[in-house]
């Protein structure tokens, strides 16, 4: 039953594994470095090879026929970029959010403005957190739509990201049915 899960888990283990240890205790400076280039280019190579096979299976799946590995070659490099900077942006809009209220706090930390300055940006700070979770949430569930999208539909990063993000949302039930039922195939 636990080899059943492997796509799945082992793919996002694959993915997440170089992210996951940069928050490590004792990850320096350095290690954060290498293991954030580490999973940039883990993310590099699966948009590449990810985009060929989405491809493949949308042409079977709408047409019936079977796409060359010219074609296949052409779509994965004219479509690269998309499929690369679909995960990235919700990252980036967390990197975004995060910078603010932690800048915040080492003002707060370094000049000691005390609790009631503190009290008051702490709804700020709770609002960020919230769109942040929101953020990786429609990320973690979502990765697999957004190249998907891009394959089928032809489109950009944008388009993939925002279809991706309302399906998780919106139609949570129905992603959790076809998750089970693909891990079951």
């Amino acid at each position: 039953f636990a080899r059943s899960w492997e796509p799945i888990f082992g793919t996002w283990g694959q993915l997440g594994r170089p992210i996951a240890r940069i928050f490590a205790f004792d990850a320096t400076p350095t290690q954060v470095a290498f293991l954030l280039l580490c999973g940039l280019w883990t993310l590099a190579v699966w948009a590449l090879f990810g985009s060929a096979i989405t491809r493949v299976v949308a042409v079977e799946l709408a047409s019936g026929e079977r796409v060359g590995w010219g074609p296949m070659a052409r779509h994965a490099g004219r479509k690269w970029p998309a499929y690369f900077a679909a995960p990235v942006i919700p990252l980036a809009g967390v990197l975004l959010i995060t910078l603010p209220i932690a800048l915040g706090g080492l003002v707060l930390l370094r000049f000691g403005a005390g609790v009631l300055v503190a009290g008051l940006l702490w709804p700020l700070a709770l609002v960020g957190g919230l769109l942040m979770a929101m953020l990786l949430l429609g990320l973690l569930f979502g990765w697999p739509l957004m190249w998907a999208t891009i394959s089928a539909e032809g489109t950009d990063s944008f388009d993939a990201l925002s279809r991706s993000y309302a399906y998780v949302f919106q139609r949570p039930l129905h992603y959790l049915f076809y998750t089970i039922v693909a891990a079951a195939i």
